[in-house]
This record gives structure tokens, sequence and C-alpha cells, in this order.
């Protein structure tokens, strides 16, 4: 009986390749964690919100401590930290016909401050999907109320 020699294929080198590729990315994906991962590039910040012409529903209705949701992903964004509120201002209509600014009593501005932790990026900050820009205007909520607030400054 004669022993045949095995020799190996351009196909039989291909299939090692591949399966040196897939072992190689199962170990980067379960061991090279901290150099894939985007979670230890997270900053905390803190930027402030705020809130036009806001109800007393809403002024009473906001608790510091309470994590906030943005409305277009309905993931949480981050804890309100500190709540000042001022009476709005509004344009009043005088007797004689002229536009003056005055305060309504029944309205309120109120500035949110609100810490959160994210990705630092050149114009702003990202919360997993949801990009934190100074100039940003957006629909929030937390599970008491909804408001609709513009981001002023970031920290």
């Amino acid at each position: 009986m004669k022993k045949r020699k095995h020799r190996l294929t351009w196909f039989d080198y291909l299939l090692l390749l591949i399966l040196l590729a897939l072992v190689t990315g199962t170990c980067l994906k379960f061991f090279g964690r901290e150099y894939t991962s985007l979670s230890n590039r997270e900053t905390n910040f803190t930027y402030q919100m705020m809130l036009f012409g806001a109800t007393d529903f809403v002024t009473e209705a906001l608790q510091v401590g309470d994590p906030v949701y943005d409305g277009s992903l309905n993931s949480n964004v981050c804890v309100i930290e500190h709540i000042e509120i001022a009476p709005a201002e509004t344009e009043v209509t005088r007797a004689d016909g002229t536009i003056a600014m005055g305060t309504d009593a029944s309205r309120n501005d109120v500035v949110l401050t609100i810490c959160a932790s994210g990705q630092e990026l050149e114009d702003g900050y990202r919360l997993g999907d949801y990009k934190i820009t100074d100039t940003l205007s957006d629909v929030f909520y937390t599970k008491y109320v909804l408001w609709y607030g513009t981001i002023t400054s970031i920290d």
C-alpha cells in the first residue's frame, strides 16, 4: 500500500486565511475593548437649557435629579442639576398703542442646568446617537412633563 502525499492547494490557503481573520476579529472584539470602544473617551459636562414662556404646570413639574429624555430618540440624555425660574418678559400693548416690554404673571422663563456624560466633538457632545450643540432646540421631557427647550451654553 502506497502512502499518498497531501499537498495544500490555493483553496486550502484561502480557508486558512479566512479562519485566521475570524479568530483575530473575535479576539479584538472580546479582548481589545479598551482600544475599540468609545466609552473610554466619555467626559462629564454641563449645559444650560432655556424654556421661554413656560406655564406654572411645567415649572412645578420640573425637579432637580429627574432624568431628561429627548423627544426624537426617546433615550435618557441627562439629569437636571439646577433650576432657575424668572418671570417671563413679553410685549405689552399700552392704551396709547405703543408697545413696551413687561412681565407676564402667568408665564416663567426657566433655565435648567443639566449634567451629562458623552463623547466630545468639535462643535458639541454626542450622547449615544444624540448630538448636543449650543444652538439645539428640541422637545425634551421627564416622566412628569414635556417641553420645548433651547440649549444656550455648554460648559
